[in-house]
């Protein structure tokens, strides 16, 4: 499956297609379930032949999607501690 990199307003993203999922999303869903594509494919409603094409692309660029994952989840908790 095609992966293309779009911009964002987190930066540059790397976005799975048909999806449109980003590359890091998927990859987190892979690891939360055990590193298993076919159960990640499942969740997310996707074809796992998608959800192969993100792991691949991740595997391409080590460090990428990690810091990806770092950046994001950084974002997350800064935004759940803010006061609402």
């Amino acid at each position: 499956m095609p992966i293309i990199r779009r911009d964002g307003p987190a930066g540059p993203r790397d976005v799975s297609l048909p999806s449109g999922l980003d590359v890091w999303e998927i990859v987190q869903v892979v690891r939360n379930v055990g590193n298993r594509a076919a159960p990640a494919a499942r969740y997310l409603a996707i074809d796992v032949a998608e959800v192969e094409g993100a792991i691949a692309h991740a595997a391409a660029a080590p460090g990428e999607v990690d810091e990806r994952i770092e950046r994001e989840r950084g974002i997350a908790e800064r935004a759940l501690a803010e006061p609402a």
